[in-house]
């Protein structure tokens, strides 16, 4: 089974133009980008903005399939729905003027289970309000789980409420390491639209390259391949600094491809 690799393009330099990174993420092998900026920026784009970066991923032989939804602007200001509401309508007609299908709905959840009930009724509210612009323009809304240790329960809720056509699921990897919430994947693995894979310690979301950290990926990556429909797997990995960013950008390439390849 063949399978193409994404990155998502936060992964460094998010203070200089995007061009240098994609040229970099091609290089290193990569077919897809999982467009990641401004995701807790109030910026709005344009349709004009959307040709200028599908000229620029054309140029690099890169697709760009889904956007990271923006969560929160700030903490420490105030949060409203019609703010994320406004900026999410925004993100989904950014996808749509780029043919992709699919948004990252990072819903903002504190960590607090005796919030649930609210939570769970906030989360409906915020999705009811996205839906019809999502249906308009074909975009699919994909949740992703995050390190709030009741998020199985929250989606068992959404999932029986939004039909598949609806309301998908994004699987985050490190977020399940962290809660230990890793059989989310297999939980959801019908819903699954996409993926944030990176690798931590299971103490804090450190974003590390695949096999840096203490996942055990063959159980991931078996149950991947139970989906050979989805059209890529993507990393959500951070340069450390360390290395040459086009040197650290071959071993990313090269940490997701070797395991898929040495776990049957």
């Amino acid at each position: 089974m063949v399978m193409e690799f994404s990155m998502t393009t936060d992964a460094y330099d998010l203070n200089k133009p995007i061009d240098e990174r994609l040229e970099h993420f091609s290089s290193a092998g990569f077919t897809y980008i999982h467009w990641s900026e401004h995701w807790t920026s109030n910026m709005f784009y344009t349709e004009a903005y959307a040709g200028h970066v599908a000229q620029m991923a054309e140029r690099c032989g890169i697709r760009i399939q889904n956007v990271h939804g923006v969560s929160r602007i700030d903490r420490d200001r105030p949060f409203t729905a019609h703010q994320w509401h406004e900026l999410n309508a925004n993100r989904i007609r950014f996808i749509s003027w780029l043919g992709g299908d699919s948004i990252v709905v990072h819903l903002p959840l504190a960590h607090c289970d005796h919030l649930f009930d609210s939570e769970r009724d906030q989360s409906e509210k915020l999705i009811e309000l996205l839906l019809p612009e999502a249906q308009r323009f074909g975009v699919r809304l994909a949740i992703e789980n995050i390190e709030a240790r009741h998020c199985v329960r929250l989606f068992d809720h959404l999932f029986r409420i939004y039909p598949p056509e609806d309301l998908g699921f994004c699987f985050d990897s490190g977020h399940a390491n962290v809660t230990g919430e890793m059989d989310i994947l297999e939980r959801y693995l019908d819903r699954l639209i996409m993926t944030h894979l990176h690798d931590n310690h299971g103490r804090a979301d450190e974003h590390l390259l695949p096999g840096q950290g203490a996942i055990n990926w063959k159980p991931i990556i078996q149950t991947l391949k139970k989906r050979p429909d989805l059209p890529c797997l993507n990393l959500e990995v951070v340069w450390p600094g360390t290395v040459p960013k086009e040197k650290w950008c071959g071993e990313a390439y090269h940490s997701i491809a070797q395991l898929w390849a040495e776990n049957e």
